[in-house]
């Protein structure tokens, strides 16, 4: 017999998994080493995210601007590192991602904690 937890991911494996078959079925690229190396390098920035919001969640926390962060991040990217830009240009695009995401965490930290606003009720 298979326990709840297992079975929830039994069940979205095999959506996924589906998903999968179906999608090779549909567009002859989805199987190549280009693809996967594309959505590796996807699932691989993720992890990295997911694994350090599983640590702010271990000490009871949240984070919820990650995400929009993420969003922002990419905006700049795009207009900023790209390969046409001068070596200086790329600097300057880093040295602004740098900048942006250390604003957003500090604005973070003032909120939580010498404000004390919480994402939880504390009751």
């Amino acid at each position: 017999m298979v326990c709840r937890p297992m079975g929830a991911l039994a069940m979205v494996a095999s959506v996924i998994l589906a998903m999968g078959i179906y999608a090779s079925t549909v567009n002859e690229f989805y199987l190549t080493s280009r693809n996967f190396s594309g959505i590796f390098a996807i699932v691989a920035t993720l992890a990295v995210v997911a694994c350090a919001q599983q640590v702010l969640m271990l000490v009871g926390g949240i984070d919820l601007s990650v995400g929009p962060l993420m969003g922002l991040i990419v905006v700049i990217e795009s207009f900023l590192l790209v390969p046409t830009a001068s070596p200086t240009e790329q600097l300057c695009g880093w040295a602004l991602i740098i900048v942006v995401a250390l604003s957003v965490g500090l604005l973070n930290w003032v909120l939580v904690d010498p404000i004390g606003l919480h994402p939880w009720s504390q009751r």
